[in-house]
C-alpha cells in the first residue's frame, strides 16, 4: 500500500512510514534517491511533528498569561501540557498508538501513570487483538502515585512472563520519573518505559531510540519541551510566586489532571480583630525593646527549638516589669470572667489584680514607660476581643475545647529557667489567686538536650498546672508533660488525673501547630496572649535582592549593604529596622497596633494581623486569597504600617487591582496621597524592593523610580544615595530605568 502511494508522486525526498504491529517501522521512497539523513532521525522528526500538532491542535499546551500550576508532585511550573487533550478523535487516538507499535508483542503488561491515557491503551488493546497477541493485564493509577511502593505494587499483580511497557504522558520535575524508574528497575522482567513529552528536556535530548539501557530495562523520551518557565518552589522561593503577573497559583487536580481554578479572588486586609487583641503586648514590647532578632532567622523549626521565626520575644525584660505583669493578669482575669460568665457562674468570685496584689505592682520602681503604660489598658474592651469571644467564623476555628481558667488543680510546675526570671514569682502569685487555688509550687530542670527526667514529685497529683512565660514549638511544653505522666505510667490508679498548661504568650506559624500542642494537653492549654507568625523573617529577605550577585563593589552599593547587613542581623536600640531612615520611627498617635510603637513591634504587630487573616482566609473561604492594597492604601496613613504590610505579603496575595490600567492608577494614587516627609522616605525605599521582589505591577516601575530620585532630591546624602541604589538594583534585575534618572540622583 504505502510503495503504491508513494509511486504516484514525482518530488523527491517523499516517502510513507509503514507501521507494522510488533516490527520496526519502516519508509518507503517514491523514488531510489533517498536522503542522506538516518532513518531514525527521520522518524524521530515525523513523530514530533505529528505530537506538536496534536498538542497545538487539541490546545493541550496551557500556557496562561495571568497565572501559573502547581502540578501534582507539588513543584510549580509557567505551562501544562495535558496528553488527554490530544484525543480530539478516533483518528487522533489511532496516530499516536502507531508510534508504540514496534514494542508490542504476545504476554504484555501495559502500566500508565494515569486515566487520561485510558483511549490510547484501548486502541493498543484493539491492535494487538487483531494481530493475534495476548495481552496480560492493563493497569492505571487512579491518583497520582505518593510512593515507589504504590507503583512497584500494581507491577506485583500481575503474574508477569513477558515485557511491561510503561507510559508516562508527561514528565514536569523529574521526582515522578525517577520514582517510577526505582519501582520498574526492581522489576525482574523486561521493561520499556516511554515517555511521551518531557518538561525538562530539549528536543536533542530526545530520541526514537533508547535513551537509557541498563540489563533488561530500557526508557525512551519522545518530545523534548524544555521551558524555563518552569520552577519548583524552594527555600529561596518560586520564581514565578515572585512575579505579580503571574503570581497566582491554579493546583492541578491529581486524579483528572484538570485545573482546580476558583471564580474570583477573596480580597481580605490585615486583621483588625488580632492587631486590638495584642495591642498592649505589642505595646509593652516597643517600650522594653522586647523584641531581638534571631542569627539565623531563615531556619525551620527544629526540635527542641524554641525560636524558629527569625525573632525572639524577651519575654524576661517583658515579665521583670511590673507594668506588663499587671497587665497580664488583669488581661487573665478578664478571660476568666467571660469563662464563667459563659458557663453559667457570674457569681464566682476572683481576685482581680491591684496595687497591692501579691506584688504584681508592689515594690520596684518603675518607668515613665511603666507609668504610661499602666494608663491605657481597658481590660473589659480586650477581654470582648478575644477570639474564644468571638461568635463568627473567623473567631471558630481558634475556639479551645476546654477551659483551664476554672479548673482545680493540686501543684503548679514552672520550669527552673522560668523561676529565675525576676518578677515570675509574681506571677505565680497572682494566678494562683485569679484562679482561687492555694497549692504547692513544683520547679523542674531541663537538661541540656532540652528533657526533662520524670518528676517523682507528681507521683501523688492528680491535677497539676503547668505555668509557662511562653512557647513557640510547644517542645519545653511536652518535655513537662512527659516528665509527669512518666510517674504517673507507673502508677496503677489514674482515674480523673489530668495536666492542664496556662502560658503567658504563646507564638505559632498556624492554627494546626497551635491546636497540635494543645492536643497533648487534651484540649486544656490556654494563652493569656496567642498569635500566629509564619516561619519567615521578611527583613532578611531583602539581602538577597541589595546584594545581588555578590558582587558590591566599592562605594555607595557596599555601604548600603553593609548598613543593612547589620540592622537585619543585630537589632540596635533606637534604629529603624525599615529601609530609608536611620533614625527609629514610631507609629504616630494610636493604632489598632497600639500606641506609638517603634518600627520593629510595629513590622511584628502587622506580621501577626495580617499572618491571622491569611489563616483564616484559608479556613473559611475556597476563593484565591489576596490583601487588597486598593483599600489598605486608603484605610492606613502611617506609612511605616503599609511599609510593614507590603513587607510581610507574598507577591501571589497582592491585589492591585483587577487590569494593569487600574493596578497603575492605585498605586500613583498611593503616592500622592502620603505627602509627609518621613512617610515617604519609608515609602519609596519600600516600594522600590517591592518592585524586585515581584509585589508591584510591572507597570508602574518607570513612575515609581521617577517620583522616588525626584523626591530623594531633598533628603540626606544618606537616604539619596540609597534610593539611587535601589534604582540602579532594580534596573539591573531587568527592569527598564531611565539612566538619567540615575544620574539625577547622584549628583
Amino acid at each position: 500500500m504505502a510503495k503504491k502511494v508513494v509511486s504516484r508522486s514525482r518530488a523527491s525526498y517523499i516517502g510513507v512510514i509503514d507501521f507494522v504491529p510488533g516490527g520496526t517501522p519502516e519508509i518507503t521512497w517514491a523514488h531510489a534517491e533517498v536522503p542522506d539523513i538516518e532513518n531514525e532521525e527521520l522518524l524521530l522528526r515525523a513523530m514530533r511533528c505529528e505530537f506538536r500538532a496534536l498538542l497545538e491542535w487539541g490546545r493541550a499546551i496551557w500556557q496562561p498569561s495571568s497565572y501559573h500550576y502547581e502540578l501534582p508532585s507539588g513543584d510549580h511550573a509557567g505551562y501544562f501540557v495535558r496528553i488527554a487533550d490530544m484525543f480530539r478523535n478516533l483518528r487522533d487516538v489511532e496516530v499516536v498508538a502507531t508510534w508504540f507499535y514496534e514494542r508490542l508483542e504476545s504476554g504484555l503488561v501495559i502500566l500508565a501513570e494515569s486515566a487520561s491515557l485510558i483511549p490510547l491503551i484501548a486502541e493498543i488493546r484493539r491492535v494487538m487483538s487483531a494481530s493475534g497477541m495476548d495481552i496480560v493485564g492493563v493497569a492505571t493509577f487512579d491518583e497520582y502515585p505518593r510512593t515507589e511502593f504504590e507503583i512497584a505494587q500494581v507491577v506485583q499483580d500481575f503474574d508477569i512472563h513477558s515485557r511491561i511497557l510503561a507510559i508516562m504522558s508527561v514528565n514536569s520535575s523529574g521526582r515522578y520519573l525517577d520514582m517510577v524508574s526505582r519501582a520498574l528497575d526492581g522489576s525482574v522482567y523486561p521493561t520499556d518505559l516511554v515517555v511521551m513529552v518531557d518538561k525538562t528536556a530539549t528536543m536533542a535530548d530526545c530520541s526514537i531510540r533508547p535513551i537509557f539501557e541498563r540489563e533488561n530495562s530500557k526508557k525512551f523520551r519522545w518530545v523534548g519541551m524544555a521551558s524555563r518557565s518552569f520552577a519548583s518552589p524552594t527555600e529561596s522561593g518560586c520564581r514565578l510566586c515572585a512575579d505579580n503577573s503571574v503570581a497566582q497559583v491554579v493546583r492541578i487536580d491529581p486524579r483528572s489532571f484538570e485545573a482546580l481554578a476558583l471564580p474570583g479572588q477573596n480580597l481580605v486586609m490585615p486583621s483588625r480583630k488580632s492587631a486590638i487583641d495584642m495591642s498592649s503586648f505589642f505595646r509593652s514590647c516597643s517600650e522594653l525593646d522586647a523584641i531581638a532578632f534571631l542569627e539565623k532567622s531563615n531556619s525551620p523549626a527544629r526540635a527542641g527549638s524554641k525560636d524558629p521565626m527569625g525573632i525572639k520575644f524577651e519575654l524576661d525584660k517583658l515579665i521583670g516589669n511590673s507594668t506588663f505583669r499587671w497587665l497580664a493578669m488583669e488581661r487573665l482575669f478578664g478571660q476568666r470572667k467571660q469563662v464563667l460568665e459563659r458557663h453559667g457562674r457570674p457569681g464566682q468570685s476572683a481576685a482581680r489584680p491591684d496595687e497591692d496584689h501579691r506584688g504584681v505592682r508592689a515594690g520596684g520602681s518603675t518607668s515613665s514607660g511603666d507609668a504610661s503604660l499602666a494608663a491605657v489598658p481597658n481590660s473589659n474592651r480586650e477581654a470582648r476581643e478575644t477570639p474564644e469571644r468571638n461568635r463568627s467564623a473567623k473567631a471558630k476555628f481558634l475556639k479551645p475545647r476546654h477551659s483551664v481558667l476554672v479548673g482545680s488543680y493540686d501543684a503548679i510546675v514552672v520550669s527552673r529557667n522560668d523561676s529565675s526570671i525576676e518578677g515570675f514569682d509574681s506571677i505565680i502569685g497572682a494566678v494562683q489567686d485569679i484562679l482561687q487555688i492555694d497549692v504547692p509550687v513544683i520547679e523542674v530542670a531541663l537538661d541540656a538536650e532540652g528533657v526533662i527526667a520524670p518528676i517523682e514529685s507528681m507521683a501523688d497529683k492528680i491535677s497539676p498546672l503547668i505555668l509557662s512565660v511562653g512557647s513557640v514549638s510547644g517542645w519545653t511544653l511536652r518535655q513537662m508533660l512527659v516528665g509527669i505522666e512518666d510517674v504517673w505510667d507507673a502508677e496503677t490508679e489514674r482515674t480523673g488525673r489530668a495536666i492542664s498548661a496556662l502560658v503567658v504568650h504563646a507564638t505559632s506559624r498556624s492554627v494546626r501547630e497551635f491546636e497540635n500542642t494543645a492536643q497533648s494537653f487534651s484540649g486544656r492549654l490556654h494563652a493569656i496572649w496567642k498569635m500566629f507568625l509564619p516561619d519567615r523573617w521578611p527583613l532578611v529577605e531583602e539581602l538577597d535582592y541589595i546584594g545581588g550577585d555578590g558582587d558590591l563593589g566599592e562605594g555607595a552599593r557596599q555601604e548600603f549593604f553593609k548598613r543593612r547587613q547589620q540592622i537585619v542581623s543585630e537589632r540596635t536600640k533606637g534604629q529603624c529596622v525599615m529601609l530609608g531612615p536611620s533614625e527609629d520611627v514610631h507609629v504616630r498617635n494610636e493604632s489598632l497596633y497600639g500606641l506609638r510603637l517603634n518600627s520593629v513591634a510595629s513590622l511584628v504587630a502587622v506580621g501577626a494581623a495580617v499572618h491571622f487573616n491569611r489563616l483564616v482566609a484559608k479556613t473559611t473561604d475556597p476563593r484565591w486569597s489576596s490583601f487588597d492594597f486598593v483599600s489598605i492604601s486608603r484605610s492606613y496613613y502611617d506609612g511605616l504600617l503599609v511599609a510593614a504590610m507590603l513587607r510581610w505579603c507574598d507577591p501571589g496575595e497582592i491585589y492591585w487591582g483587577a487590569s494593569p490600567a487600574d493596578q497603575h492608577r492605585n498605586v500613583e494614587e498611593l503616592l500622592t496621597r502620603f505627602t509627609q516627609d518621613l512617610d515617604l522616605r519609608i515609602l519609596y525605599p519600600e516600594l522600590l524592593l517591592g518592585v524586585m521582589q515581584g509585589k508591584i505591577p510591572r507597570s508602574v516601575t518607570g513612575l515609581l523610580a521617577y517620583t522616588a530620585v525626584t523626591k530623594s532630591l531633598d533628603w540626606d546624602a544618606r537616604e539619596r544615595a540609597e534610593i539611587v541604589e535601589l534604582v540602579r538594583l532594580v534596573g539591573d534585575a531587568g527592569f527598564e530605568i531611565d539612566d538619567a534618572l540615575v544620574i539625577a540622583g547622584s549628583q
